[in-house]
Parts: structure tokens; sequence; C-alpha cells
């Protein structure tokens, strides 16, 4: 799964904790702005993913994309802390995968199908639990808010900071905090490209295939926007966003009211016990 993609990067030294940890509070991040996910659930976006494939650009957020890989980083994450949880340790998501994964000592790769029963049915192998319920309610029923369950069973809250990531590709981080921030994708010369339903921007009456032309009354630059955001941090109530829009023919001026500042995401540690150090550290014996 994408969660083991994760745990192994981490386990086998290919990445730091730390690199993992902040891809995990970009993939939560990205979720959260995904504003369709009060209405279709994780499911249907495995199921209906040749749905979008043809389909135009313009609220994609509102339809949802390939979530169910993050999203299945995160319902993975809550069932493996919940079982070593309520086993005191004893036991994990890896016990789970010996017993789903097991092919009777088979020594070449096998195509083995399997049902919704099967996983639940491995599950319950490994710890008695509703699961068949645990899954309906995660995977299968919309859920408007992120599942951080399973971070905060491992002692850790995921929140926003005004401390940018560290990137090879900085303006891309940057672009995601002004979407993370006020709702609004920007790409290159100012075009919107997509637009949070229910955000900041979209209140303001922000839409995809506009284009922002100037920020606070200077040229558009993607300088000049995320400094304009961050400026608002230190604005209190009186924070704001002046922004110039064109689109049809016409122009005119709108105002974000946000007192934030520019928002980047971030998990941090809370609790006695850091229980993602116990999952992510290497399975390796000594010699």
């Amino acid at each position: 799964t994408n969660y083991y993609g994760f745990v192994l990067a981490a386990r086998s030294g290919m990445s730091s904790k730390s690199t993992v940890l902040t891809n995990l509070a970009i993939a939560i991040a990205d979720m959260q702005c995904q504003s369709g996910r009060g209405w279709r659930s994780t499911e249907d976006t495995g199921t209906g993913v040749a749905l979008k494939m043809n389909r135009s650009d313009g609220w994609d957020s509102y339809m949802r994309g390939t979530d169910y890989y993050d999203e299945g980083s995160l319902f993975w994450l809550d069932a493996d802390t919940l079982i070593r949880e309520q086993t005191q340790g004893r036991r994990s998501l890896d016990d789970f995968a010996r017993v789903f994964l097991d092919t009777d000592g088979a020594k070449q790769p096998l195509v083995v199908p399997y049902t919704l029963d099967d996983v639940v049915s491995a599950l319950n192998k490994t710890m008695s639990h509703d699961w068949s319920t645990f899954i309906e309610e995660r995977v299968q029923t919309p859920q408007a808010r992120v599942n951080t369950a399973g971070f905060e069973r491992a002692g850790y809250t995921f929140g926003y900071t005004s401390k940018p990531i560290k990137s090879p590709v900085p303006d891309n981080q940057r672009r995601r905090a002004v979407w993370y921030s006020l709702g609004v994708r920007v790409a290159e010369g100012g075009k919107v490209v997509d637009v949070q339903r229910f955000s900041r921007a979209d209140a303001a009456g922000l839409a995809p295939s506009q284009t922002m032309t100037h920020v606070g009354g200077k040229p558009y630059s993607l300088d000049e926007l995320t400094a304009a955001i961050a400026a608002t941090h230190d604005q209190g109530d009186d924070g704001k966003v002046h922004l110039s829009i064109s689109g049809d023919e016409e122009s005119w001026d709108v105002v974000i009211k946000h007192n934030a500042g520019l928002m980047y995401p971030v998990l941090q540690r809370q609790g006695a016990k850091d229980v993602l150090a116990e999952i992510f550290a290497s399975k390796a014996s000594s010699r």
C-alpha cells in the first residue's frame, strides 16, 4: 500500500523520519483542500478514475482526483496505531500483512484476487474488531474532514506554520501555501486554475479561468502574492489581501479576508509516546 511506501522508506533509511513527516503533512493538507470530500467518498475516487480522464480542468478539488493513494496512507496508519494501542504493542499492521499476503510458501510471484471480506478476515485474525464498520466509515462514506486519528494516536498533531517547507523547488511549495491559505491555485502569469469551494477565495468570487493581474496595486507575481498573504499574519482581524482580477473581457477588484499569513502544513509531537518512531524503526537485525 501507499502507507508502506512511507514506512519502508523510513525503515530502510532511504528517507529520514523528518522527510516522511513533511510528506505526510503535505498529504493531509492536500486532502483537506479537496472540498469534494464532503460529497464523494474515497472509494468513489478509485472506482470513478475513468470519469476524470477526459474531464476538462476547473473545480478539480470539488470533483476530487486519485485521492485514494494518500487517503489510503491515512487509513492504514489509523488501523496500524489502533492495533498497536488495543494490543498494548503486541501486534501491528505488520502482522496483518503477514496474514493477508501469505501465499503458502509459493516461490514464484502469484496473482491472487481478493475481496473486502478477505481484508476484514485478515484484520480480524490480527485483532478482533468491527473492521467492516471501520472501513465503511473511512472509505465508503464521504468524510468532510481528513482522518488524522492515526497521527493523534501516534502522538502527533496536524497544523500549520509560517515556516517554509524546505524543497528543491521552493516555488512549488509557495504555490501550495497559497492554496492552503486562500483556497486558490494560481499558475504562471496569475492564471487561476482551481478554487476550493467554500474557501476564502470562493467567498470572494474567484473562479477557474480568471487571471490575477495585480496584487495590492502591483503587477501580479508569485513574490507579490505570497508577500501580501504573509503580511496578514500581523494584521489581526483587519487582515486582507487585495487583488485585481480579469476574465470574460472584464476587470474588477476583490478583497479576500485572511489573517493567518502564509500557511505551511506541519506534524508536531504531542504526548509522551512517539508511536511513529516505533513504526519507522529499522527491522534489520544487528550483526
